[in-house]
């Protein structure tokens, strides 16, 4: 079901589709639910408009409603503006705030703040920015080597920290990199992390970040060669960084190898280790142009030594965002590719939603989707009554339409 609601706040309003995706959402589905199993969204508010628009990021506030970042681009810009919304438990919206510089400003990142306000990470001329409760800004900042912020958390302190990717030009490399600021947003310091001092021309994409209980960070990238240095450099991996609590370098690991392997998500275990979970790409045997993509957990000691690793072979799809439910168990989202006629080559793209047992286990998976546009899922994130929210994008392919959802 989708609901229609005109923003009321912006002339040139984006379409935002907030998919919910309750816990007991697993008490409608089969027993066996099939990876081919589509369901229509059982729950979802679009917010119509004419701007072309992708959520980025998603979290429930404390009064129950829901807060969104994303981008907007406008018929008279090639450029996408940051845009910050909040809406009531029930979809409507309430507010709408929007910053732009002419350049690239979409947000990737943020968290409700303890004085009730926002903070979220955006591109472009703009890295961090501060909102009271209402939208209203307080701050903003831009930074210097350290920039593209993926995560964004508020710290113990009252500052901020903030994970993402700097230029080295030494390497000719995008670095991973943190960045800790004060409650104002001035910076305090910043490292950067190339994963090899070789490596040439390697992009790290920061997709993660956790505050360990100990006071320091571990990071999560994932690591491409550049277009036209494919051969020439280190094969696609996932690198993991450990910092201690001043941002200093305590260990490093990189995961390659086959299969193919990326990372979307960290999580801390009562051990003190880590879980990286993400998806793994494999070639599908007797096909070498064909591949498969799958859940994939990989358990770690607090040293970076493996303990397990676990793929969900029965579930297809890429996962791209996870978060931690009420019960301890995990929701994982992401995508794969749907042919809705067997007789037909056209095909949709569709949200796949995973949940796991806290030992990441497989409890139900299903697939949301419609044959007449496609779904893309950037934020997943728990909700009070147990079950999970999840923000991204829908596309129209017969029109080139493409908004938030």
């Amino acid at each position: 079901m989708l609901r229609v609601l005109r923003n009321r706040c912006r002339s040139a309003a984006a379409i935002v589709a907030i998919v919910m995706c309750l816990s007991l959402l697993a008490g409608c589905l089969p027993e066996e639910v099939e990876p081919t199993n589509v369901v229509e969204p059982p729950n979802a508010w679009v917010y119509g408009g004419d701007a072309r628009d992708g959520a980025k990021a998603i979290r429930q506030t404390e009064d129950g409603g829901y807060i969104v970042a994303s981008y907007t681009i406008t018929d008279d810009s090639s450029y996408d503006d940051a845009r910050l919304f909040k809406t009531d438990a029930s979809g409507e919206e309430v507010w709408s705030t929007s910053c732009g510089t002419g350049y690239w400003d979409g947000t990737w990142a943020l968290q409700q703040t303890a004085d009730g306000g926002y903070i979220f990470a955006a591109g472009g001329q703009v890295d961090l920015v501060k909102t009271d409760g209402n939208g209203e800004e307080e701050w903003s900042q831009t930074f210097g080597d350290c920039r593209g912020f993926a995560a964004v958390q508020e710290t113990a302190d009252g500052g901020y920290i903030c994970a993402g990717s700097g230029w080295n030009a030494d390497n000719m490399s995008v670095d991973t990199c943190l960045l800790k600021t004060d409650e104002d947003g001035n910076e305090t310091w910043s490292h950067s992390f190339p994963f090899s001092s070789v490596a040439i021309a390697d992009y790290e994409y920061t997709e993660s970040l956790l505050l360990a209980s100990d006071g320091g960070y571990v990071i999560a990238a994932n690591i491409e060669p550049m277009p036209g240095f494919y051969g020439l450099t280190n094969p696609a991996c996932v690198y993991v960084v450990r910092a201690n609590a001043s941002g200093e370098l305590v260990w490093d690991e990189f995961l390659r190898g086959t299969p193919y392997r990326s990372v979307c998500a960290l999580y801390e275990t009562a051990d003190g280790g880590y879980v990286v979970a993400g998806h793994h790409v494999s070639i599908v045997p007797g096909h070498p142009l064909q591949r498969t993509r799958g859940p994939y957990f990989r358990k770690m000691d607090r040293a970076g030594n493996l303990v397990w690793e676990r793929t969900l072979n029965e579930v297809h799809g890429g996962m791209h965002t996870m978060c931690t439910t009420a019960d301890g168990a995990h929701v994982l989202a992401g995508g794969d590719t749907w042919h809705p006629s067997p007789d037909s080559d056209s095909s949709v793209s569709v949200i796949v939603v995973v949940k796991v047992t806290a030992e990441f286990a497989l409890l139900w998976e299903t697939a949301l989707g419609d044959p007449s546009y496609d779904l893309g899922v950037a934020s997943v994130a728990p909700t009070s009554d147990g079950g999970c929210v999840l923000a991204g994008e829908i596309r129209y392919p017969e029109t080139g339409g493409r908004h938030a959802v």
